[in-house]
């Protein structure tokens, strides 16, 4: 059973189209139900996710937005590993986690764990407003603030946060004497 949140209704829980009845998928690309406080199920219209469309983009696209920095390359190479419950999770909806559209770490830690405060994705779609997610220890949440994508198709920005890696940092050349 799930726990309740304010006013008694349970948080917010996204369904994958596969589980929307065939009829409503043309409607519903991707439906969301939240439960009331009596067990009364209904369905409100706010996150439609072209997940088709997302997945092209992660496909063909992203690769060409790409940072080429340490610390964004060191994120591409070890977050789907030490994360593999978001990253099914973000795949459900499209979402190549490796693939960042903005990725914002913090100086690495006397652990040897560089923190990854926020990072963002682009998703096809609409999501005018919706309840953050918790899957594990990390946070998604529609982005309130984010880079222009410079896409005018219909898409909106997830944060995913935190993502904490352990680091090692890329060897330097040495400096001549």
């Amino acid at each position: 059973m799930a726990t309740t949140g304010e006013n008694g209704a349970t948080p917010l829980r996204l369904i994958p189209v596969a589980y929307v009845p065939a009829v409503h998928r043309r409607f519903f690309p991707f439906a969301h139900t939240i439960w009331g406080r009596k067990g009364r199920q209904e369905r409100i219209q706010c996150v439609h996710i072209n997940i088709e469309r997302t997945k092209t983009y992660y496909r063909l696209e992203a690769d060409q937005m790409l940072c080429d920095c340490d610390s964004c390359k060191h994120y591409r190479s070890r977050v789907k590993s030490a994360y593999p419950e978001v990253a099914s999770h973000l795949a459900k909806w499209g979402i190549a986690m490796e693939k960042p559209f903005e990725a914002c770490p913090l100086e690495p830690d006397a652990d040897g764990f560089l923190t990854y405060c926020v990072c963002q994705y682009i998703v096809f779609g609409t999501c005018p407003s919706a309840e953050p997610l918790q899957v594990g220890d990390v946070t998604l949440r529609l982005s309130a603030f984010h880079p222009s994508t410079g896409i005018e198709e219909a898409h909106f920005v997830l944060d995913v946060y935190p993502i904490k890696l352990q680091y090692e940092p890329a060897a330097t050349p040495n400096a001549p004497d």
